[in-house]
């Protein structure tokens, strides 16, 4: 079993455990998102990557200042973008994130 760590917009955390968080539909589920949505992935460092819905925007979705805090921790100074939606925090080792690029999601090195 592996951890995800999920952040609701209104601040809640869940930690909870699941079979395996190689395969994102997982990830996705937990964050209330379909399969066939598109994840978007940010690099907090130490093996911790939080993934987010790639259109959050466009959806409309609120703004999650939990999330967005721990964004911009790994930002260079005067970055203003924010996080919206739900969040999964996950631990990957680094043929994991080869597989994802592979596959097209996406992982901000910032």
């Amino acid at each position: 079993m592996e951890k995800v760590l999920i952040i609701k917009v209104d601040g809640t955390e869940r930690l909870l455990e699941v079979e395996t968080t190689k395969d994102l539909k997982w990830v996705k589920t937990l964050m209330g998102l379909k399969p066939e949505d598109a994840l978007d992935g940010v690099d907090l460092r130490n093996g911790r990557y939080m993934y987010v819905d790639d259109i959050g925007k466009d959806r409309n979705k609120p703004r999650n200042e939990k999330a967005t805090q721990l964004y911009l921790t790994v930002c260079k100074p005067g970055v203003t973008h924010f996080i919206r939606g739900d969040v999964a925090i996950v631990m990957h080792d680094e043929e994991d994130l080869k597989r994802f690029r592979w596959q097209g999601i996406k992982i901000d090195w910032l």
